[in-house]
């Protein structure tokens, strides 16, 4: 995939990911076209945003700044990256990221789409043509 070809040329000059297994570094999560850059402190990222930036320009891509969202963790006395907008959270395959690291919001986050998922269900639920027993199985997935 050629995302992954443009984050091999933006990484394979720095270290700037945060530690990982066996002493390595991870630099990136990606995800079809997206992309979550991961560095140990500010200058590391724009280190790694403009490598890639650069290395996208030589295929023909672009960091799409409307899209693109920068958060700290753990960090004081920042000065903002002007990629995009500074958030507070997000969500990455699924998983609520938030500043603090806190999973408490990524659980109810999760809570709240089981419980929109089961309220839609509720055709199912009170169909008589409907053995218990399937009920109970649907139930269970």
């Amino acid at each position: 995939m050629l995302v992954d070809f443009v984050m091999r040329a933006a990484t394979e000059e720095d270290e700037t990911g945060v530690n990982w297994v066996n002493g390595s570094e991870l630099t990136d999560l990606d995800f079809a076209d997206d992309i979550v850059l991961l560095a140990k402190d500010e200058n590391d990222l724009k280190q790694l945003t403009s490598n890639l930036e650069i290395a996208a320009r030589k295929f023909g891509l672009r960091i799409s700044s409307e899209k693109t969202k920068v958060m700290y963790v753990g960090a004081r006395n920042i000065t903002p990256i002007n990629v995009g907008t500074e958030i507070t959270r997000f969500t990455c395959l699924g998983s609520l990221i938030t500043m603090n690291g806190d999973a408490e919001m990524d659980v109810k986050s999760r809570v709240g789409k089981g419980a929109r998922v089961f309220r839609r269900m509720n055709n199912i639920w009170k169909s008589t043509s409907m053995s218990t027993q399937l009920k109970i199985c649907l139930y269970n997935a």
